[in-house]
């Protein structure tokens, strides 16, 4: 009896701390996103739309040690094959290995003036490119991106060090099974291609590039975004002069796209790992950003699988003791669904779960968010941790760029970004729960089970 009350107590005292760390995480959080709100009045940014209609978004803060310029290109048209996506990726990571008035080498030089810091990422919404430098290098950045967006030319040298970029990011980061399953899953559930094979990044050729570039780089789906400390009217002027001539059209009125279908319901895909974890993963749809649901989505994304507080970590984790990590994903910004997951070790315990009982706990839990739905507690703690999240994700200049262009390429406005917390902020149950039945029912899964011995 005395070892019961003992081991409850303890109980209570490891909820208590959890409980306070909690607490503590979102004060934090609540001044950080005061702080950058604070910022954000004093300054504010401001859109400029160029002469070739390409979407300029700055954000001066005196107070900043670097300038971040972000580049997007909103693919209005998704990629419909594998060997689409294998030119699109080649195009994205060619753009800076020569132009029409640089050669590779200047490009290089170039690139290691203002940094080294150049990313470019590829999602299913957008090519998104982003630089940070110093100041003073602020036009030497400038002009390389605007060589890029106007003048890459695809030489079969610089398509051949795309390649070798491509296979050497995938041999440095091999994908282990969990990941695999994650990037297929959310593949399936957007409607979009996997992957391609990388055997398809040798097919591409410099007229595949070229029409692939004209097609899809252009001014009316680009969105640039800079921030940091910076002059604005000279920036904005650099832009204005070295943009003049990126005019580009479609070379051909395209062919109306089919929306993305997605792939919900059906049998759970299944792949096999020599390790010794198992991991189950839930993924459904969700609302774009520019949708009136997006903001409650993200509180509900908050209150079912976001911390040690949310329902999916205290259900499964903390009363039922199964599993390592627990817990719901949801990027939007890398296009990227819901995806709940769920780890374990099948041999560690006779109580652990089979792999379907694992995606029943999951899926449970989801339908809690229907049939049992959130007390005021827990609605005003995943309010609370959504706006800390958002906070959070402001903390450094190249973020804060990368969000204000974001919203805008997608269709919020780059004002969205300041009004998002206070949309979370009123948030209420009914729209939680209005939310969860709308984007919940219809699901896909995906199980990674240790192979038999």
């Amino acid at each position: 009896m005395r070892r019961e009350k003992g081991k409850g107590k303890r109980e209570k005292e490891r909820a208590f701390f959890l409980a306070s760390c909690e607490i503590l995480c979102v004060l934090f959080l609540l001044m950080s996103l005061a702080a950058h709100g604070a910022q954000t009045q004093a300054h504010g940014p401001q859109r400029v739309t160029l002469t070739d209609g390409v979407r300029l978004i700055l954000n001066p803060e005196p107070d900043a040690d670097v300038v971040a310029l972000c580049v997007f290109v909103r693919r209005v048209e998704p990629d419909r094959t594998p060997q689409e996506e294998a030119i699109g990726e080649v195009v994205a990571h060619a753009l800076f290995f020569g132009s029409l008035n640089r050669s590779y080498d200047a490009v290089m030089d170039s690139i290691g003036q203002v940094g080294g810091g150049l990313e470019i990422r590829q999602t299913p919404d957008t090519i998104a490119i982003t630089c940070v430098t110093v100041p003073r290098q602020v036009r030497e950045a400038i002009y390389l991106l605007c060589e890029s967006l106007k003048n890459a030319d695809f030489e079969p040298e610089a398509l051949e060090r795309a390649r070798k970029d491509l296979l050497k990011e995938r041999q440095q980061h091999p994908q282990d099974l969990f990941s695999a399953a994650y990037d297929a899953l959310s593949a399936r559930v957007r409607g979009v291609p996997e992957a391609p094979d990388p055997f398809l990044y040798q097919h591409v050729t410099q007229q595949q590039a070229q029409a692939y570039f004209q097609a899809h780089y252009l001014p009316a789906r680009t969105v640039i975004a800079v921030g940091g400390r910076f002059n604005a009217p000279l920036v904005q002027s650099d832009f204005d002069n070295l943009l003049f001539d990126y005019d580009r059209q479609p070379p051909r009125p395209l062919a109306p796209a089919d929306p993305p279908q997605p792939s919900l319901g059906g049998s759970p895909q299944q792949y096999s790992t020599p390790g010794g974890a198992a991991y189950a993963l839930v993924a459904t749809s969700t609302p774009a950003v520019t949708d009136p649901d997006y903001p409650a989505f993200l509180v509900l994304h908050a209150a079912l699988g976001s911390g040690h507080a949310s329902r999916l970590f205290r259900r499964v984790r903390d009363t039922l003791g199964i599993g390592y990590e627990v817990g719901a994903s949801f990027r939007a910004n890398l296009g990227e669904p819901l995806i709940a997951y769920l780890q374990w070790d099948p041999g560690r315990a006779a109580s652990a779960p089979a792999p379907p009982a694992a995606l029943k706990l999951l899926t449970a839990q989801m339908d809690t968010l229907i049939s049992d739905p959130l007390t005021d507690a827990e609605l005003v703690r995943a309010r609370n941790m959504a706006i800390g999240r958002d906070a959070l994700r402001h903390e450094r200049a190249r973020d804060r760029a990368f969000l204000l262009g974001w919203y805008e390429v997608m269709g919020a406005g780059y004002a969205f970004d300041a009004d998002l917390p206070h949309r979370l902020a009123s948030v209420t149950r009914d729209d939680v729960l209005r939310v969860a039945k709308t984007y919940l029912s219809q699901r896909a899964s995906a199980l990674v089970i240790p192979a038999a011995k």
